[in-house]
């Protein structure tokens, strides 16, 4: 019976090793590599590295780029207040924008989008999902 015992805990080893090992390589593939990092690096391509004051519209709580990006959320539209962000008309828009530049935000990130998927051309598309719009310089 130890010897049953001791064959079927090695088997469940190696199983866990192989599974380990297919995680490893997902993770650093450059595809579904850090996420975040990538996310992050993308936005300091636009000019928007660490310590930049950032408003977010959608969930901050699940910004972990901006935390990787060390950038620095001072404004927020949160998730379930984002369609109605994008409903307001553009004077209301951008009267709360400037809100968020007054609070000290110098860009204004959007991981969710109207419902239509249509934004002015203010508006910058991001390549992981987003879009992004400087508030001052």
């Amino acid at each position: 019976m130890g010897l049953g015992l001791g064959i079927v805990l090695l088997l469940r080893l190696g199983l866990r090793l192989k599974q380990d090992g297919r995680a490893l390589a997902h993770a650093s593939s450059p595809t579904w590599g850090n996420v975040q990092a990538s996310i992050a690096d993308d936005l300091q391509s636009h000019g928007v590295g660490a310590g930049t004051r950032i408003a977010i519209i959608g969930p901050h709580a699940e910004s972990y780029w901006a935390r990787t990006g060390r950038l620095h959320i001072v404004a927020n539209v949160p998730r379930n207040r984002a369609p109605v962000f994008w409903q307001l008309p553009s004077a209301a828009q951008d009267s709360l924008l400037a809100q968020f530049a007054g609070a000290g935000a110098t860009v204004a990130i959007a991981s969710i989008g109207p419902e239509d998927g249509r934004l002015d051309s203010t508006w910058t598309p991001l390549k992981y999902h987003g879009w992004m719009k400087r508030l001052r310089q």
